[in-house]
Formats: C-alpha cells, structure tokens, sequence
C-alpha cells in the first residue's frame, strides 16, 4: 500500500469521525433546546393554573383608587384591622372609603378633611386604639363626612354653571340641605346626628359591643368631644 493511499485512508476516517461527532453536536444541542422549550412551557403552564392571587385591598393603587395610611407601624396596624372588619362585614362601605378618602393618617384630631388637594380622614390614638370596631366606626362616621363634602362641592359647581350654559337653576337644588350653613350650630348638630345613625349602623355589623354603641347613641347634643376628640369647630 502506497503511502500516499494511507493518507487518503486515514483522511476519510477523520473526516468520518469528524462529521459523526458533528452530527452529535448538533443533535445534542437540539435535544438540549426541545428541553428546555418544554420546560419553559411545563412553567408556563403551572403559573397559568395557579389561582390568581388575590390582591391587597390596602396597597395603593388597587381598582384604580389609592388609600394610604400614614403614621407609625401600631396605628397602621390598628387602622387595617378596622378596614378588614369593614372589608369583611360591609364590603360596599369599605370601597367607598377606597373611592372618597387617599389618606388616613394619625393626628392630634379626629376629622376628615382635603389636605394639598387630597381627601384625608384624620384619627387620634385614642380613637383609633379604643378598638378595631371603633376605629371602624370613626373611619365610616369620617367617610360620611367625605361623601357629604364632595357631594356639597358638586352641587355647588354645577349651580355655579347651569346659568353660564344657558340652563335655570333647579330651585329643589339650590333648596337642597347640603348647601346649609354648618356654621349654624342647629344645622351643624342635625347633620352630626345623621353621622351619629350612620356609624351606628355599621358599628353593629361589624360587631361592636353595646357599650360602644350606647356611647353614641348617648351623646349628648353639641357635644363632639367623642366622636370628634381632639377639637371641636364647626366647619
């Protein structure tokens, strides 16, 4: 055999075992894909068929409303707790809070009010620490508050439009109690007593003890010093 015959011979072995590992190469690479394709999907699949997880209903931006709660770690601990009862037990209330009220903060009052354009129901600790259903109470007591506002300040602006777009005044409108002076003490108290029936209410659904509902129930006329603790002022 020719030298040159055995280096032919010995090429086309290399070049055969050469190409065979290729092959190898190649279709372990491919299996390796297919693999980890699958994988991906096998994931895919679980994640899909886990239940969705609920959300919080206290972080912000949840349903497009925000709610936040400002003050130190007992008092937001104190005020989720009540929002849990209201969440639980009334569930309607509890999304009005999320829709009229973006902040419940501690304070040295207990009211509601629009800080820096934000509505903010304000709590002092010895509202919100009596207990959950009190707290709960004094959240709900506040957001009639709120809604009263932000209904009394529609009001007013479309009364405030309707003769510039050509279109009379309804006179039951302009009639209406939401545009009655708090500043009279009379008118002031009414509306208080409203809040007083509303909180009320929702306290027993959320199973508040009689001695707190008495404590409303027994409030004395003009006096705030319980339900709005911290301050008295007639807005």
């Amino acid at each position: 055999m020719s030298a040159m015959t055995v280096v032919t011979i010995v090429c086309a072995a290399l070049s055969f075992y050469f190409s065979k590992r290729q092959v190898e190469f190649i279709r372990a690479r491919e299996r390796a894909a297919v693999r980890e394709s699958v994988r991906k999907a096998i994931e895919e699949h679980r994640r899909l068929s886990r239940p969705a997880a609920e959300p919080n209903p206290y972080d912000d931006a949840v349903a497009g409303f925000r709610l936040k709660i400002d003050g130190k770690q007992e008092f937001r601990n104190q005020v989720t707790s009540a929002l849990q009862l209201l969440l639980q037990y009334d569930k309607d209330v509890f999304l009005q809070v999320r829709q009229y009220v973006y902040v419940i903060k501690r304070a040295d009052k207990t009211d509601f009010g629009v800080i820096d354009g934000a509505p903010v129901i304000m709590l002092t600790d010895a509202t919100a620490f009596r207990s959950p259903t009190w707290c709960a109470g004094a959240i709900g007591r506040q957001l009639f508050h709120a809604k009263r506002y932000f209904e009394r300040e529609s009001l007013r602006r479309y009364l405030a439009q309707a003769p510039v777009q050509g279109r009379a005044p309804d006179p039951q409108l302009a009639a209406s109690p939401l545009l009655q002076d708090l500043k009279d003490a009379g008118t002031f108290e009414n509306m208080e007593r409203t809040a007083d029936i509303f909180q009320m209410e929702l306290m027993r659904k959320v199973g508040a003890p009689r001695a707190e509902l008495d404590l409303i129930q027994r409030r004395k006329p003009f006096d705030y010093s319980l339900v709005n603790d911290g301050k008295y002022g007639l807005k």
